[in-house]
């Protein structure tokens, strides 16, 4: 019941509005670019393990002048097409053609504005 108050802030700590708002936020990613990005890690370690075997398999068997690093190097160009590099470029493609489905919605219009979701 009083008209107006005089305070001080003498210590607001870690949860003052400034200090939130300066923390790095995290990255925004979506569940399928992580489980796409854990799955070509997967295949580049399966395939530069299986790389070294096969390389190191060779250079024991075969006596040719090749080295144990051409070996591996042959192998790893020419296995490199099981990393599907390409899988990346289809789905920022999916993302965009999906982006685009949601812009062009007419269910995602708000009655009131008239205005269009922007994804």
């Amino acid at each position: 019941n009083t008209p107006w108050v005089l305070a001080v802030a003498a210590y607001v700590g870690d949860d003052s509005k400034a200090r939130l708002n300066a923390v790095q936020s995290k990255k925004k990613v979506s569940n399928m670019q992580i489980h796409l990005s854990r799955c070509v890690l997967g295949l580049l370690g399966a395939m530069v393990f299986f790389c070294l075997i096969w390389a190191t398999v060779g250079e024991a068997i075969d006596s040719d002048d090749d080295s144990w690093l051409i070996r591996f190097i042959r192998y790893f160009v020419t296995f490199y097409y099981v990393v599907p590099v390409s899988l990346y470029v289809i789905f920022e493609m999916f993302k965009l053609f999906l982006g685009r489905q949601v812009d062009i919605d007419p269910q995602m219009v708000d009655p009131d504005t008239g205005l269009g979701a922007v994804a």
